[in-house]
């Protein structure tokens, strides 16, 4: 790239090593880490730009050898107006919410992967704590844990937690039409530090839900648009009391929450916006 006078751009989606570290439980001095951290520093000392989904990744890079003016924080986003005629399992799936919400339930609902990071095992905790309220949760996803979660509702008798499979992308916008509002949780972990970029957070926004944002972390799109409600990792009675809140508003209050948040999708985080940061990268001095 120095020979050639290419930019050479950075994008920063997972912080590696340090998840190793930090998840995998390996130490720093480890040789594969240690090649690795080397590998990081070259990339950030050597980086015209670094670009992350991660909007508190700054600090980390300017310390590994970035310089102050470098950084660029891209996020996620979503592509507007994809008007797709839903599968027909996906209809059935939305006529069974309906049918719940039809009964006077408010709808929670979790649409994603079903893995440890995810800590869906606490919303079933605090779905059997609920279980004499008006409330229904619904999980649509897959992944590793979701046989351990059904257990865990089926063991405590839960009728109150319905489990779906995944739907296709192309269908999401559908289904969330018949949320109440979104839940997002993960574990706790020094990597969230760095900030969070989930897809399924800007899909909640984007289709103007009111969200439980379960994540301790510095700070979130949906904490700088004001359109939910943020919480630490794993804090149950916090999760519990922030669905009373939604439950207990009015629809025109929680369509002024919901629409927050797909407004600033609209002004920030369409493809389009995010590409057109990525140019000024690309043409930057």
């Amino acid at each position: 790239a120095k020979k050639s006078k290419a930019k050479l751009i950075h994008e920063i989606h997972d912080m590696w090593p340090l998840t190793l570290i930090e998840l995998g439980g390996m130490s720093k001095f480890h040789p594969f880490i240690v090649l690795l951290q080397i590998a990081e520093n070259s990339a950030y000392k050597n980086s015209d730009y670094v670009v992350s989904l991660l909007k508190y990744a700054d600090q980390h890079a300017f310390e590994h050898g970035l310089k102050k003016d470098r950084f660029a924080y891209i996020p996620n986003g979503v592509v507007p107006n994809q008007i797709v005629e839903p599968t027909e399992t996906t209809q059935a799936i939305a006529q069974k919410i309906q049918n719940y919400k039809s009964q006077g339930k408010f709808i929670v609902g979790y649409l994603g992967g079903h893995a440890l990071s995810n800590s869906l095992d606490d919303l079933i905790l605090v779905a059997e704590s609920m279980q004499d309220d008006n409330i229904c949760f619904v999980l649509i996803g897959d992944g590793v844990e979701k046989q351990n979660l059904i257990q865990q509702a089926e063991k405590a008798h839960l009728d109150n937690v319905v489990f779906f499979d995944s739907v296709p992308k192309t269908d999401v916008p559908y289904i969330l039409e018949s949320f109440d509002c979104g839940y997002i949780g993960a574990m706790k972990s020094p990597l969230y530090q760095f900030g969070i970029g989930m897809n399924k957070m800007f899909d909640y926004m984007y289709a103007g839900l009111p969200i439980i944002c379960a994540i301790t972390t510095p700070g979130s799109p949906i904490k700088d648009e004001n359109c939910g409600i943020s919480l630490d990792s794993g804090d149950t009675n916090g999760i519990k009391n922030a669905i009373l809140t939604f439950a207990n508003m009015s629809e025109d209050e929680l369509e002024a929450i919901g629409a927050r948040g797909k407004e600033a999708i609209i002004a920030k985080y369409t493809y389009d916006k995010l590409a057109k940061k990525f140019l000024d990268i690309f043409f930057a001095n």
